[in-house]
């Protein structure tokens, strides 16, 4: 084989890999995830980009101070649509955005759920999935991590047990005793959003 040849099929596979690794980035699937049920109308992959707009979405200001995962601070959350009228349950593809204010931080804390769909979470808050937010320099918001529990080392206040010194290491220790699918946020009551 010419060098030439050998260099055109060198790049080629490189460029194969790049896009293959580009692909698991992007779509960062966990673990227990069936690739042959991913883009099944059962099921969403939310990515860094379907984020990119939250603050556009249906915005409910709570406008008083309170706690969600260890930060206390004025809550705001995000709906990116709202489910049919009588649902007992948000559908695939629901994304729900939390920020916590801070009074005395300029960065919000910045958490989402996204109904992912299928049998992803199934021991925990079925079909959900957690995420945390940060802004980067041009104020975009970028996936610190996502997943059915935060990573390794990552903890936060457990608020069903406020005066506890008891730390929650799982989102689903909190969502799953929800009435609402899932849902704790008073102002996304299902029989509210009607």
């Amino acid at each position: 084989m010419s060098q030439l040849g050998r260099g055109v099929r060198s790049s080629c596979w490189s460029a194969v890999a790049l896009v293959a690794l580009a692909g698991c980035l992007d779509n960062q699937l966990a673990p227990d995830d069936d690739p042959k049920n991913v883009g099944a109308a059962s099921n969403f992959i939310a990515l860094q980009s379907d984020f990119r707009d939250y603050e556009d979405w249906m915005k409910f200001d709570t406008e008083v101070m309170g706690e969600h995962a260890g930060t206390v601070g004025t809550i705001t959350e995000y709906l990116n649509q709202l489910p049919e009228m009588g649902s007992d349950d948000f559908p695939v593809g629901t994304m729900i955005v939390k920020t916590v204010q801070p009074e005395a931080g300029p960065a919000p804390a910045i958490h989402a759920m996204v109904k992912r769909g299928g049998a992803f979470n199934k021991t925990g808050a079925l079909g959900w999935e957690y995420f945390e937010l940060a802004k980067n320099d041009k104020g975009t918001p970028v996936i610190v991590w996502r997943g059915q529990k935060p990573p390794t080392g990552e903890k936060y206040k457990n608020l069903l047990m406020p005066n506890s010194n008891m730390i929650e290491a799982d989102c689903n220790g909190c969502h799953v005793v929800s009435k609402n699918d899932a849902v704790l946020s008073e102002v996304l009551q299902l029989s509210a959003l009607e």
